[in-house]
């Protein structure tokens, strides 16, 4: 609504060169915020789980998967490789005084005195290492065979169209 707003007010009162401005410096902050805010996710299945960052995308088996901790974000930790998940951050250090024990009840969390703030309930980081750990716990128990291959995707498209966006935008005030 924002990068609308703005377009729409050069359209109205400004100059053919400041409408094209501003839709390219819009455009560009438009995919801009969808890389930071929109695009990060983790999904997680029964086979393993997928991480969604802002330019990559990491697909791993529950086979390859060491541990899952919450210490800056929610993170996989396999034998070469560590995998934050931007959509999963972790709290600050103080949010650990604000837990209540209540709060864990029924949930396989170790003793609330030595719960580590990314690992409540609260958060996303926790709420997300929870899910991902019952996952892992189910996949070694039932002992299942791997079915997903690691795989790591780059997607450095977002960013140049970020890029070609503030750069033709650039252009244009200097060329008119």
């Amino acid at each position: 609504m924002f990068a609308l707003g703005f377009t729409a007010e050069s359209f109205f009162s400004g100059t053919p060169t400041a409408i094209t401005v501003t839709a390219l410096l819009m455009a560009g902050l438009v995919c801009l915020g969808y890389m930071i805010f929109i695009r990060p996710q983790v999904v997680v299945s029964d086979e393993g789980i997928e991480i969604h960052n802002a330019f990559t995308t990491h697909v791993v088996g529950w086979h390859d998967v060491i541990a899952i901790e919450t210490r800056y974000s929610m993170s996989i930790m396999m034998e070469d490789r560590v995998v934050f998940a931007m959509a999963a951050p972790a709290p600050s250090r103080y949010h650990a005084r604000n837990i209540h024990k209540t709060e864990l009840k029924g949930l396989a969390l170790p003793d609330y005195e030595t719960l580590r703030a990314g690992d409540s309930p609260r958060t996303h980081s926790g709420v997300a290492a929870h899910m991902a750990r019952l996952r892992w716990q189910r996949f070694q128990k039932l002992e299942l065979a791997p079915s997903i291959e690691r795989s790591y995707t780059t997607h450095p498209w977002l960013l140049l169209v970020t890029a070609v966006c503030w750069l033709t935008a650039a252009v244009v005030l200097l060329v008119g």
